[in-house]
């Protein structure tokens, strides 16, 4: 069903007036996403100590056959249509101790940089969750003067 209404959707963009243009942000964004996604795979079956898998996502991230480090033309960011994202800023990305194994990655934007959180497999209602109840902690402890990230970080 997916992918009929996602066929209709792209024979009925193609009519607009900047359809095609459209048609082909959405492509690129979805080769973006592709290629963290199986690098986001592949660093999570790998046996590497952290450290080293940290290398090699640079290392992919920095490689121009893969084009993350310098994008061939400006592209409209997935999270943010406002944004337009240039590169992945490799000597800054990072993956995170987890289960999952997050990816940090710093996106270089026309304006300035972007920092996102890439995890691929997790339930993002859980990770919504958690965030929620950071929010509801942190309300009352900033009223005590308190930051709830320090706290966490001790």
């Amino acid at each position: 069903m997916y992918a009929r209404v996602a066929f209709q959707f792209m024979e009925r963009l193609v009519e607009l007036d900047d359809g095609p243009e459209r048609k082909d942000t959405l492509k690129r964004q979805g080769e973006l996403i592709a290629l963290l996604s199986a690098k986001a795979k592949e660093l999570r079956a790998s046996k590497d100590p952290r450290p080293r898998k940290i290398d090699k996502l640079r290392a992919y991230i920095a490689d121009t056959k893969h084009g993350l480090s310098t994008l061939t033309s400006p592209l409209t960011f997935p999270l943010s249509p406002r944004v337009r994202v240039t590169g992945i800023d490799a000597s800054r990305s990072s993956v995170f101790r987890s289960n999952l194994l997050p990816m940090l990655l710093w996106f270089e934007t026309e304006d300035a940089d972007y920092p996102i959180i890439f995890e691929n497999g997790d339930d993002l209602r859980q990770a919504r969750l958690v965030i929620q109840l950071f929010t509801l902690m942190d309300r009352p402890l900033s009223k005590e003067n308190l930051d709830c990230l320090i706290l966490l970080k001790t």
